[in-house]
C-alpha cells in the first residue's frame, strides 16, 4: 500500500508528509508535486529542501502552463471560489497519475486540508472515487500552523517566504485568482512580475468581452487589477511626499 501525498509546497502539506512518515515509513510515502510554473520562487526552494529532508519519493507533475494561460485559453477566471487552472493544472494531471500507476486497492490519498477548512474533504472524496481520500490534519489532534511552524524549527528548514511576508497561504506567488484584495495588494508589492502577467491577462479577456458587447469582468470585485495597481501607487507617492510648514512665511 502506498500513501500518495499531493504536495503543495505550503506548510499544510509538509506537516501532513511528516505525519505520513511517522505513521506509515518513508518508503511507502510518495509526494506528487503539480507544478503551476507559478509558484513563488521559494517555494521551490522549499520544496528541494524539504523533500530531501524526508528522504521519500517525489513525482513532478507539470503541463507546460501557469494559472493565466489557462485563462486566456478558456476566457474565464472563475468565481464562487472557482478557479479553471486548478483544474487544468492539478486535478487533471494527478489524476492521469494515479489512474495510470495505482488502482484504488492498491494506494490511499492525502490532502493538507485542516480543521478550518474540513468542509473540503468530502467534496474531494467525491471527486476522487472509488480512491480513499483522508488528511493527515483531521487525524486526532487539532493542528495548527504553530505546529507547522515548530516542524520547520526542528528540522532546520526556512518555511516558505509567504507566509513572513503576510500572505494568508502560499500559493501562485501571492497572484491567484482566488485571492482577496489584501492579498492582491501583497502580491503587487513582492511579486511585480506575476501581478503584470495576471493584469495583462484581465485587460486581455475585457478588450475580448467588450468587442462581443458584454460586461467587463474583475479578478477582484468592483475593481480592475490596473485601477488597483494605479491607486496603489498614487497612495504611495502621496506617502513619499513631504510638505513643509509655510505658515509663516
Amino acid at each position: 500500500m502506498k500513501h500518495i501525498i499531493f504536495y503543495s509546497t505550503g506548510l499544510s502539506s509538509f506537516f501532513a508528509t511528516h505525519l505520513l512518515i511517522q505513521k506509515y515509513g518513508k518508503e511507502n510515502v510518495i509526494a506528487v508535486f503539480a507544478d503551476t510554473m507559478f509558484e513563488d520562487e521559494d517555494n521551490y526552494r522549499f520544496l528541494k529542501e524539504s523533500i530531501e529532508i524526508f528522504d521519500v519519493k517525489l513525482i513532478t507533475l507539470c503541463v507546460g502552463k501557469n494559472p493565466y494561460d489557462v485563462v486566456k485559453k478558456k476566457k474565464y477566471f472563475g468565481g464562487a471560489g472557482v478557479a479553471p487552472c486548478s483544474g487544468e493544472l492539478k486535478v487533471k494531471p494527478s489524476k492521469t497519475y494515479v489512474l495510470e500507476n495505482y488502482q484504488p486497492h492498491e494506494c490511499k490519498l492525502y490532502f493538507g486540508i485542516e480543521w478550518s477548512e474540513q468542509e473540503r474533504i468530502e467534496k474531494i472524496r467525491n471527486n476522487w472515487f472509488p480512491y480513499e481520500v483522508d488528511s493527515p490534519l483531521l487525524w486526532d489532534n487539532y493542528y495548527t500552523r504553530p505546529d507547522f511552524l515548530n516542524l520547520c524549527e526542528t528540522l532546520h528548514i526556512s518555511p516558505p517566504r509567504m507566509y513572513a511576508l503576510g500572505f494568508s497561504h502560499a500559493n501562485c506567488g501571492g497572484c491567484c485568482l482566488k485571492s482577496g484584495k489584501k492579498n492582491w495588494i501583497k502580491g503587487l508589492k513582492f511579486s511585480p512580475e506575476k501581478y503584470e502577467i495576471a493584469m495583462a491577462t484581465e485587460e486581455y479577456l475585457n478588450n475580448d468581452r467588450k468587442s462581443k458587447g458584454k460586461k467587463p469582468y474583475t479578478i477582484i470585485r468592483n475593481i480592475s487589477l490596473k485601477n488597483l495597481k494605479e491607486k496603489q501607487e498614487l497612495q504611495q507617492q502621496s506617502d513619499n511626499d513631504v510638505v513643509f510648514c509655510s505658515c509663516f512665511d
